[in-house]
């Protein structure tokens, strides 16, 4: 059983709990790729920390490819590809991205997941830019020896150009990670964790290090950052080249671990403390308001697995875009809930095996944030079930029975996680209780928060 403090009230039964308005339930990562839609070329640029990245092209559009594909977890997301590339030995693919505000004193991870999908030929390149406070490009100091270098004004992690380099992540994915440190810090090795990593197999190698490759030392005049990844001088037009899951991670304690890295697409945290685990099916990321955004297309599939007779499902949410008959946020094929297209609000659950549909009197609204909480309580022969919409009652039933779990896990963003019927807007938290809160908990909750959110 968890608990935890939560605003001026103490939550306890805790099972699940999602608050992306608290900076511990989202990993920090300043490359938001959650636009990423299928096409080619590059992407509008955008230099807020928390807004789209822009993504610059390396190479022509045609050579720059963003597809549907299989993940490092073998989930479904958009990849950025590189192939069909011409016979010139110029650049095939990649991109720079844009800037973003940095702290000099500070240490940042930078990292990307790469898949040599035909070998072919042409050099893999990771590595990053370092501009002032007027963009203008910086030279940063070496890692191996703590000073500048004609070459250290185009940085890289590490350059693959050679078919044995290749060939170890050959059609394969890989983790690459360097580290950029902050400055005044002391020369030598690379960071521990630097290196090149599979999931099968953990850290494979080391990052070489050199007066111009390896982690690097920033400057005083280091202000912004950009990340970076390319395939370049590939003459081979058979040559394919895929990335996805680029980050920029703030080294300070909240973000995740390489094995988090190793583990899920973007990790999220479950701050019940129960340890339920999430992976990304398609690309998600923050808005500037740091809800989760949810397009229609992507979802979060958890590890877990309601089974409770008795619980509470609290929500705050907003449905930007009426795109199918049920707009479901959340379910485990049952229960789940709808932004119904009659206009009201769905909470469906499954009582001794039979679907049942509970539905608010409240007529939801586009673009406006709801509090809405659903309880269910067995009582040895029914359940009574009702609704909260910002925290006042809405309506109430009693069903036969009492829930039968479907043993589906948990989805944020459709009802089930096979596609079903996709929520297109935004998630800002999400708990859920194996006990049933009273409708003065309910009260309070929506009374305490509804500043954050509304």
């Amino acid at each position: 059983m968890s608990t935890i403090s939560s605003g001026k009230i103490q939550s306890n039964n805790l099972k699940l709990y999602y608050d992306f308005l608290n900076k511990r339930s989202y990993s920090t990562n300043l490359v938001n790729y959650s636009n990423w839609t299928i096409g080619t070329g590059s992407i509008a640029t955008s230099s807020s920390l928390y807004g789209v990245s822009g993504f610059t092209e390396n190479g022509t559009s045609d050579e720059n490819i963003r597809e549907i594909g299989l993940d490092p977890f073998g989930n479904n997301t958009i990849l950025w590809s590189a192939r069909n590339n011409d016979i010139a030995s110029d650049g095939d693919g990649g991109w720079n991205t844009s800037t973003y505000p940095i702290d000099n004193t500070k240490m940042y991870r930078f990292s990307v997941w790469v898949n040599r999908e035909v070998l072919g030929n042409g050099s893999f390149y990771f590595g990053l830019y370092s501009n002032d406070s007027e963009l203008n490009a910086v030279y940063l100091k070496s890692k191996l020896t703590g000073l500048t270098y004609s070459s250290t004004i185009n940085p890289y992690f590490t350059v693959g150009s050679g078919l044995s380099y290749l060939g170890s992540f050959n059609n394969n994915w890989a983790l690459f990670v360097g580290h950029l440190w902050p400055m005044n810090s002391a020369t030598g090795s690379n960071h521990i964790d630097s290196g090149c990593y599979t999931r099968e197999l953990g850290k494979i190698s080391d990052l070489t290090i050199s007066s111009d490759r390896g982690d690097f030392i920033q400057v005083e005049e280091s202000a912004y950052v950009r990340h970076r990844s390319y395939l370049y001088y590939s003459t081979d037009p058979t040559t394919v080249q895929k990335w996805c899951y680029p980050r920029i991670d703030l080294i300070d304690g909240t973000e995740p671990s390489i094995q988090d890295l190793l583990t899920s697409s973007d990790p999220i945290k479950d701050l019940s403390r129960n340890g339920i685990t999430a992976s990304f099916e398609y690309n998600s990321g923050l808005t500037s308001d740091k809800a989760m955004i949810f397009n229609g297309s992507n979802k979060i599939i958890t590890s877990f697995v309601p089974n409770e007779t008795s619980a509470t499902y609290e929500v705050w949410c907003e449905l930007k875009e009426d795109s199918n008959n049920y707009n479901m946020v959340f379910g485990s094929t049952l229960p789940y809930l709808s932004f119904n297209n009659n206009g009201k609000i769905l909470l469906s659950n499954r009582y001794d095996n039979l679907q049942c549909n509970m539905y608010s009197n409240t007529d939801w609204e586009l673009n406006k944030i709801y509090h809405i909480t659903y309880t269910y309580d067995f009582d040895g022969v029914d359940t009574t079930a009702k609704i909260y919409i910002n925290g006042v009652l809405d309506n109430e039933d009693i069903f036969p029975g009492y829930y039968t779990p479907t043993a589906y896990n948990f989805t944020l963003g459709d009802g089930r996680k096979t596609n079903w019927y996709p929520f297109n807007g935004n998630l800002y938290s999400i708990k859920v209780y194996n006990k049933v809160l009273s409708s003065e908990e309910v009260s309070k909750n929506y009374q305490i928060h509804k500043n954050r959110f509304n």
